[in-house]
Order: structure tokens, then C-alpha cells, then sequence
């Protein structure tokens, strides 16, 4: 039964855009990896913006919030991914910069998340503004950035998993000649959560209920760490573009146990502080555009009175 419902294999390969000939390059190849990724920053930080707004926080500041974070995550994502999973092609490109153009680090999720952290310390220490606000604010419309995020890691099955006969498994063409063997596909499953996550946040939210600040990003690391920690399990081995393992597990599966705690945490904290009042500094710039009544804002004309 499970024949009629898994996945045939497929895989969008780059669109070459044809170039003109006085360029160097021929082509210039369109990743659809990078289409879909860069589709989940501009929803996810859009929804952010709107979410900042509804709270009484200044979309600007949130937009530049999101520039640091977004931006050093990228870096942070790229950098760990090398020195973790990519050690040898790190320390080759450490001997030779110049390779850094030439080779895929790859990208690490947690060390997306560490990075952006570095963007939010930064950010603080130049803007002097509370980062957990806007922290929150990018935590209820990270979801929905993912989606699409993991959608690019999808459709060019960057995340193999091991042979399964389940129903969502994905016939994989690169471990070997035809018959394809059907492999958990851990884009796919990850996309399902993201997806149902977007669902429940939105839910949330239309309940209209004041929540504690940190409320998002701790739904968010509680629902995100037992699972990432689950799905690292039917991942392929490394010889076949797996992960590495350190004593059984991969290095994700050591940094869910960080994230769960740090969802924990804020749970905690959220108690503690229960409310959150924007400051000034911080507060939705409102401009008056009602318009001004003409006679109101001349200036009186003194009356001369006739002498009879």
C-alpha cells in the first residue's frame, strides 16, 4: 500500500539565466533553495513588522532589529556549519580565503540561531533598546519564514534521511542506480511543522489574550527542540550526507537540549514578569494627519470699528 503513497522523487535544479556576452559568465544559475529562503525572510520579517506594530513598537526599529539579526545569523549559520560539519573544507579554506567562493559551507540551523543572538547583542549595545520585545515579536513570525526556509531544503533534498516505507518518503535517485530507495526526507517533515506551528500561533493570537513577555519564544524552542532531537534519529549516515555523530548523537541533537531548557527558562521568566509596557523610545510614531482648520490657525484680524 505504501507503493501508491509515497513520493516519487523529484528535484528543481538551478534556472540559468542567459547572460550577455560581454559578461565573463554565461549564465547566471537561479537557486531555487535560495528563491524559497529568501520568500521565508521577507514573510517572516513582514509578519514581525505587522506583530511589532499591533504591540505599539515602531516598525522601523523592528525592521532594523531584524537587519542584525538576519543578516549575522546568516553568517553564524554558515561559519558553524563549516566548522562542524564541514571541518576539513573549513580548515582549507582558513589555509586559502579564496576558496571561501568556491566551496558550500552549507548552512547550520542552531548556528543560525546563535548568530542571530550575536545580531541581537550587537544591535543592543548600539541601540540601547530591550532586545526582548522584538526577540518575542521575531519568534511569532519565525515559523512562517521556516516554512519556506525548509520548502528550499526540500525540494533539493538536502537532508536525507535513512530507508523507510512510510507514506511521506521521498524515493531518493542519488544513493544509487534505479530501483530508487524511499528515504525519510527531513526538509519535508520539517516544513509539516513549521506548518502546523504557523497554524497554532495564529490561533493563539486571535484568542486576544495579554501573554506573558517571551511567551512566543518559548512556545517556540519547547516545540522545536523534542522534535529536531527526534528527526535527527532517521537521518542518513554520514557517509551517504548525513550528519556526523559525537558518541550517538548529532550536534543538533546536543544543542535541543540547550534550546528546550532556554524554552523552559522563559516560561519561568515569563511569570515573573508578566506584562510589558513599550517605552518611549520604542513607541509606534503616530502621525497626525488630520487636517487643520484654516480659520483656526491664521491669525485674528483685529476689527476696526467705524466712528459715527
Amino acid at each position: 500500500m505504501h507503493i501508491f503513497l509515497t513520493i516519487p522523487w523529484f528535484r528543481l535544479e538551478p534556472w540559468n539565466i542567459p547572460l550577455p556576452s560581454f559578461l565573463p559568465f554565461e549564465h547566471l544559475p537561479i537557486q531555487p533553495f535560495g528563491v524559497l529562503v529568501a520568500i521565508g525572510v521577507l514573510l517572516g520579517a513582514r509578519l514581525c513588522e505587522e506583530y511589532c506594530k499591533r504591540r505599539g513598537i515602531e516598525p522601523t526599529i523592528a525592521a532594523d532589529f531584524l537587519t542584525h539579526t538576519i543578516l549575522i545569523g546568516f553568517v553564524g549559520a554558515y561559519l558553524l556549519n563549516g566548522i562542524v560539519y564541514e571541518t576539513e573544507t573549513f580548515l582549507a579554506v582558513l589555509q586559502d580565503p579564496t576558496l571561501l567562493f568556491k566551496r558550500w559551507l552549507g548552512l547550520s540551523s542552531y548556528g543560525g540561531m546563535v548568530g542571530a543572538l550575536a545580531g541581537m547583542l550587537i544591535w543592543k549595545k548600539r541601540t540601547g533598546h530591550p532586545i526582548m520585545p522584538l526577540a518575542d515579536a521575531a519568534a511569532f513570525g519565525f515559523p512562517l519564514g521556516w516554512m519556506f526556509g525548509r520548502m528550499g531544503c526540500f525540494v533539493v533534498h538536502d537532508h536525507p534521511g535513512i530507508e523507510t516505507d512510510f507514506f511521506l518518503g521521498v524515493e531518493e535517485y542519488r544513493f544509487g542506480a534505479p530501483p530508487f530507495v524511499t528515504r525519510h526526507d527531513l526538509g519535508l517533515y520539517e516544513v509539516i511543522w513549521a506548518a502546523c506551528i504557523v497554524a497554532l500561533f495564529f490561533f493563539l493570537y486571535s484568542r486576544n489574550r495579554e501573554r506573558p513577555l517571551g511567551t512566543w519564544l518559548a512556545l517556540l524552542s519547547i516545540l522545536y527542540a523534542p522534535i529536531r532531537f527526534g528527526l535527527d534519529f532517521l537521518r542518513a549516515s554520514s557517509e551517504l550526507g548525513g550528519d556526523v555523530r559525537f558518541l550517538g548523537l548529532t550536534p543538533a541533537q546536543y544543542a535541543s537540549f540547550i534550546c528546550l531548557a532556554f524554552g523552559l527558562y522563559m516560561i519561568k521568566r515569563g511569570k515573573e514578569i508578566p506584562t510589558f509596557v513599550v517605552p518611549k523610545s520604542m513607541a509606534l510614531r503616530v502621525v497626525d494627519a488630520t487636517p487643520s482648520d484654516d480659520s483656526s490657525s491664521e491669525p485674528k484680524k483685529k476689527s476696526k470699528k467705524k466712528k459715527n
